[in-house]
């Protein structure tokens, strides 16, 4: 048996070498997939153990290549039929709770720490203990759906009601990692009833807002401090908030006129215009090559989301 799925993709299947003898993945216990991978292409069989102890095989006849995307899916679709068949039932006692638990468990091998535990604390402030107590085996496509838009603000804000679209997306695609997860070790027989649950269209994508130069002017007047300075070099450049945030004294070249900045799509250079390059000479004055070009107020730098209050301040004002 592999060590760990290593039959589940086109691209992993293409990878194993031709060989008699089948690639098996467990199931459940005792229970397994295989793919017998040849010369010219490759088949797929279950085995299980029976309560006699011997081992049985089933040849499963898919009607999927073997190369394609779900032909693992339709194959392991077809083996658990099998085991079911054979006396093998599914766990009844199996909630999306354990579910989420041992996806949890998992991203904190597979990823990291910290992406097991951002995992866990979206997921369970989010699902509802109804949803959490729910039987794998019984789950339903409309009770995915009916919690899906229970995420959805009403609101008179189109963006507003976006946003937490776009959230919900999010969520819902862990939830989905999750089950998805229980279906391949298992757990359940099927993973049609979440399948067919949708991720809200055309909601990623923030609106698009161009201010007037008269606008700019208004919003720049109702700030002031650390932020002002930072919403003013936002204007000068173009920069994205993090790209500002990261800049250090020794990224602006006050000769070349460029600011070096760095940020989600790279590094890039800022070639300043003469109203930039004297007001970034104005911010980098008396300060170390490593201190930070833009800081609070609190001379502490600026973080993920310490701005969104601010702008939402003055944008009121």
């Amino acid at each position: 048996m592999a060590a760990i799925n290593s039959i589940d993709t086109p691209t992993k299947r293409k990878k194993l070498a031709p060989r008699r003898n089948p690639y098996f993945h467990k199931i459940t216990p005792g229970n397994f997939l295989g793919f017998r991978r040849t010369d010219s292409g490759g088949g797929w069989i279950a085995r299980l153990r029976g309560p006699d102890g011997k081992q049985r095989f089933n040849a499963l006849d898919t009607s999927l290549p073997w190369d394609e995307k779900d032909a693992y899916q339709q194959a392991h679709e077809l083996a658990l039929e099998w085991f079911k068949s054979a006396g093998i039932v599914e766990d009844h006692h199996y909630s999306v709770e354990n579910a989420v638990a041992d996806y949890v468990a998992h991203l904190k091998v597979d990823k990291s720490a910290k992406a097991s535990e951002d995992t866990r604390q979206r997921l369970d402030k989010n699902l509802t203990d109804k949803l959490k107590n729910t039987e794998l085996a019984k789950l339903r496509t409309i009770t995915i759906k009916q919690w899906r838009d229970s995420l959805v603000r009403v609101s008179d804000d189109s963006e507003d009601v976006r946003r937490s679209k776009s959230g919900a997306n999010r969520v819902l695609s862990m939830l989905k990692a999750a089950l998805n997860l229980a279906f391949y070790n298992g757990q359940v027989a099927s993973d049609r009833e979440w399948r067919r649950v949708k991720p809200f269209k055309s909601v990623d994508e923030a609106r698009k807002l161009f201010l007037t130069e008269k606008q700019v002017k208004r919003l720049l007047e109702k700030t002031q401090g650390g932020f002002h300075a930072l919403l003013r070099a936002a204007v000068l450049t173009g920069a994205r908030y993090g790209e500002l945030a990261n800049a250090k004294v020794r990224d602006f070249d006050s000769k070349q006129a460029i600011l070096t900045l760095t940020g989600k799509t790279g590094t890039h250079d800022s070639y300043l215009s003469d109203d930039a390059l004297t007001f970034f000479k104005e911010q980098a004055r008396d300060k170390l090559p490593t201190a930070w070009l833009f800081a609070k107020d609190d001379g502490e730098a600026w973080g993920k989301n310490h701005h969104t209050r601010m702008m939402q301040d003055a944008v009121k004002a």
